[in-house]
């Protein structure tokens, strides 16, 4: 492959990245919602009291990004992070800032140069806001924030614009990649993780005609011909493409020595076994990730946002309801909260532990509980036959929602003819 698609392909990877880090909000995958409160997992709504399933799905990431750096090392760092394609918008800024200050003769190149540097300074500045807008939609939802476009943008979100920006643009001009070295904590994590059987840069020493120009491309200030574990390689392959575009210049011109790249991206060794690409560590890390899944997805059934009681009521307190002529009749309340963000719309049936008992009651068989609200529903009970022995009877009150039994709540009726 020639070096320049290299580049391309990595360019490539890292709008695929960017676009997905836009999609995410908005297509309800992940979102912390701030204003209306809870969160939303796979397009499902959570209230603030099942936080505890966001804190399982944050861990579960970490795990499957560890697996991923303990396999490939830093390549999300070098073709995925938005931070590297950042810092290295900033090191085509300050490259030429330097070399405008070393031309002392001011003329027509200085000029366009600087036209030059102020120009990529201005094209920073929407994407600087449209970044921290995309960060904004993780935790209020991107249709509250396109009313804001009609409605006026509320202060909190121009002052922390504001000290976002200060901060980019601190990052573009000075800190730069110093931030993958010392202060990313996922950059941190994959120095910690990563093995020396992970994907990195190998080197031939058979073709390198020690032109330095790896060591210059390197955005890590790294020796790629020398990569260390503890190094921070972030497998963006520059070094790779400096030290092709040397080789292939020298097969144009027909040179006998240096015409292959003496630079590769690969595992070591080069045809690794499955047990060689992974170990104990990695088959760790996959099965907490498995695990967690799994304990998600029983809690997500489990803890459903939705919480029902049945309470006894006695006699004197049941309202007037039309019922049948029989007087053997007993009261019930009702007690739903909805904890979830949606409308729920219940229905409830009544039936019992013996067939020769059946069951009417009154009151409203389809209940609607707003979001976040609790609604108490009286619900009377009468035998629709009498032609059976007095006692005590277990009855059960089937809450539906969409056609499914969601909760099945029990009760006693005393019957004295």
């Amino acid at each position: 492959m020639k070096a320049v698609w290299i580049q391309r392909f990595r360019r490539s990877s890292q709008l695929i990245a960017l676009a997905i880090l836009v999609l995410i909000p908005w297509l309800d995958i992940i979102r912390l919602d701030l204003i209306n409160g809870g969160f939303v997992i796979a397009r499902t709504h959570f209230p603030v009291n099942q936080l505890y399933l966001l804190v399982i799905a944050f861990i579960f990431s970490i795990i499957l990004l560890a697996l991923f750096a303990r396999t490939f090392g830093r390549l999300f760092c070098g073709w995925a992070c938005p931070q590297t394609g950042w810092s290295e918008l900033g090191g085509t800024i300050t490259t030429r800032i330097q070399k405008w200050k070393k031309m002392k003769r001011f003329n027509q190149r200085k000029v366009k140069l600087f036209i030059n540097i102020v120009a990529r300074i201005l094209f920073a500045v929407p994407l600087i806001w449209l970044f921290y807008s995309v960060l904004v939609s993780y935790f209020v939802a991107p249709q509250t924030m396109v009313s804001w476009l009609s409605e006026g943008f509320p202060m909190w979100f121009t002052v922390l614009g504001v000290k976002f920006s200060v901060f980019a643009f601190i990052d573009l001009l000075i800190i730069r990649h110093s931030f993958c070295h010392s202060i990313c904590p996922y950059g941190l994590m994959q120095k910690f993780v990563q093995k020396n059987k992970s994907y990195k840069v190998t080197f031939d020493p058979n073709q390198c005609v020690d032109c330095n120009l790896c060591d210059m491309a390197c955005p890590m200030d790294l020796y790629p011909r020398n990569v260390k574990k503890e190094d921070s390689c972030i497998s963006c392959q520059e070094c790779i493409v400096a030290c092709g575009t040397r080789a292939e210049s020298y097969q144009q011109k027909n040179r006998d020595f240096g015409t292959e790249n003496c630079l590769a991206m690969t595992f070591r060794p080069f045809e690794p076994t499955l047990k060689e690409k992974f170990d104990k560590v990695s088959y760790s890390l996959l099965g907490g990730a498995s695990i967690l899944a799994l304990v998600f997805a029983v809690l997500v059934i489990v803890d459903n946002g939705l919480q029902m009681k049945l309470t006894p009521i006695s006699s004197a307190q049941v309202s007037a309801a039309t019922m049948t002529d029989s007087e053997h009749k007993q009261g019930f309340e009702l007690e739903i909260s909805n904890n979830t963000m949606d409308e729920k719309e219940f229905v409830v049936e009544i039936r019992s532990d013996r067939e020769d008992v059946k069951f009417i009651h009154s009151g409203s068989q389809s209940i609607t509980v707003p979001p976040g609200e609790v609604l108490t529903e009286e619900v009377i009970v009468g035998l629709l036959s009498e032609d059976i022995d007095y006692g005590r009877f277990n009855l059960w009150l089937d809450v539906y929602l969409n056609g499914e039994v969601v909760d099945s709540l029990r009760g006693v009726f005393y019957y004295q003819p």
